[in-house]
């Protein structure tokens, strides 16, 4: 069983059972559900992502990606969407911070923008949510 999003994220395609269908991979385009608390839970502005189909290719580094014809797998669904959870500790790495990922991050976290610019940059992946130390 492999999803669209193997190629794009190290997680493996698998079942997952905090996610229904648990077990099936299916168009991209049912990831509907709501994320407001999600959303907040992770200190993200609603108004950069409009519902769990963008949070999760936003994740996956696909901002500028045409998706319509993608499938998801449960785990993928989980694990970049409602189900991702932020370190504790910063997730930005030399040459973007030079605290190796030892701070305690602040409540500041990583915008939408901000994840596209440092991947376009960098070539480095900084989830949208991700916690920052300045």
């Amino acid at each position: 069983m492999e999803c669209s999003f193997s190629q794009y994220s190290r997680i493996t395609c698998n079942t997952n059972f905090n996610i229904k269908p648990s077990s099936q991979i299916y168009s991209f385009n049912y990831c509907l559900d709501n994320i407001d608390a999600h959303l907040s839970q992770n200190r993200i502005n609603p108004s950069s992502v409009c519902n769990e189909h963008e949070l999760i290719k936003f994740r996956a580094g696909l901002f500028e990606h045409e998706t319509d014809h993608f499938t998801i797998c449960p785990n993928h669904r989980y694990c970049l969407g409602k189900g991702w959870k932020a370190s504790k500790l910063c997730m930005l790495k030399p040459p973007l911070q030079t605290c190796y990922g030892k701070r305690k991050i602040e409540k500041a976290t990583v915008t939408v923008q901000q994840s596209r610019d440092i991947l376009e940059q960098f070539g480095i992946l900084i989830s949208v949510g991700a916690g920052k130390c300045f």
